[in-house]
């Protein structure tokens, strides 16, 4: 089995209202910029955001990719075991980030931080789950279709004959998703043969066929 086939994108989340986003940290990551463990929890306000889960001898396995509205190193604080997992930036991303005590104090008093915590940490349970019927129903090379759309969701790479385009290279999506860059390139050549892609130099254009998502 790939290593593809555990990696899930998230639905988009809740919306945190802006006296509570004040309450954290404003951060904004680059592409491929890897944000520490701190302790506390993350908040992805707008971009993408790739975990995965640290394996022996340095290897790591992707495992979901978060949006926005979203809570990361949530799992981490709620088992209170850090270091398990490693987390990078797929594009320009802006989050906020809330201490461990100011955590404690937003799920103990306020309902509305509560609830978009829970309903993040809910998502994560079902990527792991059994609801995802849709996405394991995809092969290898239509769930990284999938994710290379998420990913020009947000990048906004919309071009004028209505194809989208990811400005991301062959050893960049290797090295996010975690898998050998062998295995990328045999999934992408799928791609290309099926006329989903086409390879440009430094980025791929996406047909606009909607192969990702099952549409027609």
């Amino acid at each position: 089995m790939d290593d593809l086939e555990e990696l899930f994108v998230l639905n988009e989340g809740r919306p945190l209202p802006r006296d509570l986003l004040a309450k954290g940290e404003r951060l904004r990551w680059a592409k491929g910029e890897h944000v520490p463990t701190r302790g506390g929890v993350y908040y992805v306000e707008t971009g993408l955001i790739i975990v995965r889960r640290i394996l022996l001898e340095g290897q790591s396995k992707a495992l979901f990719v978060a949006r926005d509205g979203h809570f990361f190193h949530d799992v981490a604080y709620a088992q209170q075991k850090q270091g398990l997992t490693e987390v990078s930036s797929l594009c320009t991303s802006v989050g906020y980030y809330f201490s461990p005590d100011m955590t404690d104090e937003l799920l103990a008093g306020c309902a509305e931080f509560r609830r978009v915590f829970l309903y993040s940490l809910a998502c994560k349970a079902r990527s792991m789950g059994t609801d995802l019927v849709f996405f394991a129903c995809l092969t290898g090379a239509r769930r990284l279709l999938f994710i290379m759309e998420n990913i020009a969701d947000r990048m906004g790479g919309k071009r004028s004959d209505g194809t989208r385009e990811v400005h991301v290279s062959q050893n960049e999506l290797a090295e996010y998703l975690g898998l050998h860059r062998g295995s990328v390139n045999r999934l992408l050549k799928e791609l290309e043969s099926e006329g989903l892609i086409r390879r440009e130099q430094g980025r791929i254009v996406l047909s606009g066929r909607g192969g990702g998502t099952g549409e027609a």
